[in-house]
């Protein structure tokens, strides 16, 4: 393979990279400005590719409004605004902020850049050079810093503006987080400065985190399947036609992750609010006048809901059960009480950091007035999630151990050594039994067969 020729990313690619031999000191090549400075180009493409797909759907629901007014530059800040969001910059409009981060055009802009990422490793890899993850985070991070600061320069309006050092600020902290992420998941050098205390911990809660949302994604779409209805009305009123309708659902659709965390919320029992002095919880809901987005038509009428429903604050619980099966199946269950603990305690604690930060990212102000509070309570999000997966975790640890400690007994270790014979059970394979057989008739095959037989009686009446 040429230096630093492109390929596309591979099996093979993938295993030069987190299979190449690690070099001695000696052997390191020193670090260049040639392998650094293309990650300048790389953050650029990284911004600017998903900024377009941002802007071309902006553009696009814009021709498709035959009831709109308003002009083309007007669907160009709508869709820059909403890039800028979803790196965390909050929109100053006439009158208050729009705060809440589209997860969804998040999620775009991390794929983006982790294939920015990737290309330079491979490269970098290809031309058997150094991989710089530290100084690389700067730079890249640098470059796509200046890209968002740029673009909230350019773009704004006294209508609507963002601060461009708040969004250099945020573009600045995704690029890093991607391309740390891709240096543990990529180079076994980086993964290996991780603490395995860390790593125990980090797999159950990876393993709740997964479950809670999609636990969340399915209430969601509970709710959406329960008050079709109401969601089609609202569709329907505000006559998008078939390509503004698509292009309706496309956009509420990024904003299914924002949703999914509202329902995580829910489901831990702090809820979620829809403006000032409002809370959807499983015991009540209290709203008022809510925007014209046809999504929202799932939330329940306001009132008392049934007591039943307060039954779902389990459902975390039985969250934090599964995934302590799941890591544990593969790691194994701690060998002490003290370790036990200490990996529940921690895995909970990542799981409620994890859920909090989540739900300070989908919510905040959605614009003027009573919209100014949107969105769950992160600290509250955090501490419940925290607190009911630890309790599961607890409870499939304890069991766990229970069942080990006075639950039947299991068969010895000893006797699921390998015996005479070359397997487990003590029989030859088919060929080499029958070869034997044949071999010393079947007289020396029944003696045999009973030796075992008596030595296996004689172990097991040894067993306390």
């Amino acid at each position: 393979m040429r230096p630093h020729a492109r390929h596309r990313w591979t099996m093979e690619a993938m295993t030069t990279l987190l299979d190449r031999r690690v070099p001695r000191p000696d052997e390191q090549a020193p670090v260049t400005a040639a392998d650094l400075l293309p990650l300048l180009p790389a953050a650029v493409r990284a911004a600017g590719w998903s900024l377009l797909v941002v802007v071309v759907g902006a553009v696009v629901a814009w021709t498709a409004a035959t009831a709109t007014s308003a002009p083309l530059s007007a669907s160009l800040r709508v869709g820059t605004d909403l890039w800028l969001l979803a790196h965390g910059a909050d929109v100053v409009v006439t009158g208050g902020r729009v705060g809440i981060v589209p997860l969804g055009i998040t999620a775009l802009a991390v794929v983006t850049a982790a294939r920015q990422v990737r290309r330079w490793a491979e490269d970098q890899v290809a031309a058997e050079r150094p991989l710089p993850w530290g100084r690389a985070a700067g730079v890249f991070a640098a470059g796509y810093a200046l890209v968002a600061a740029l673009v909230a320069l350019v773009s704004g309006t006294p209508a609507a503006a963002v601060d461009p050092p708040a969004a250099a600020l945020g573009g600045a902290v995704l690029a890093a987080a991607v391309l740390g992420g891709c240096a543990l998941r990529w180079d076994p050098d980086v993964a290996a400065l991780v603490p395995g205390w860390l790593r125990r911990c980090a797999r159950p809660a990876a393993a709740a985190v997964t479950l809670l949302l999609a636990a969340g994604a399915a209430l969601v779409a509970v709710a959406l399947v329960a008050s079709h209805e109401r969601v089609l009305l609202l569709h329907e009123a505000l006559g998008p036609g078939l390509v503004g309708g698509l292009l309706l659902t496309a956009a509420q659709a990024l904003l299914l992750p924002d949703l999914a965390v509202w329902g995580v919320a829910w489901l831990t029992g702090t809820g979620f609010a829809l403006g000032t002095s409002t809370a959807v919880t499983p015991a009540a809901v209290q709203v008022g006048a809510l925007p014209a987005l046809p999504v929202l038509g799932a939330v329940p009428q306001p009132g008392p809901l049934p007591a039943p429903f307060a039954a779902v604050v389990l459902l975390p619980v039985l969250v934090g059960v599964l995934a302590a099966l799941l890591a544990f199946r593969r790691d194994g269950t701690p060998a002490t009480a003290g370790e036990r603990l200490a990996v529940v305690g921690g895995a909970g604690a990542l799981t409620g950091t994890v859920v909090g930060v989540l739900s300070w990212l989908a919510s905040g102000p959605a614009g003027p007035g009573r919209m100014a509070e949107v969105g769950p309570e992160p600290l509250l999000a955090a501490v419940a999630a925290g607190a009911e997966v630890s309790l599961g975790m607890l409870l499939a640890v304890g069991g766990a151990a229970a069942v080990a400690r006075y639950g039947p007994r299991r068969v010895p270790h000893r006797l699921t050594a390998p015996l005479p014979g070359g397997t487990l059970s003590g029989r030859a394979p088919r060929g080499e039994a029958a070869a034997g057989a044949s071999a010393a008739g079947p007289e020396s095959a029944e003696g045999s067969l009973r030796a075992r037989w008596q030595d296996l009686r004689g172990r097991s009446s040894k067993r306390p």
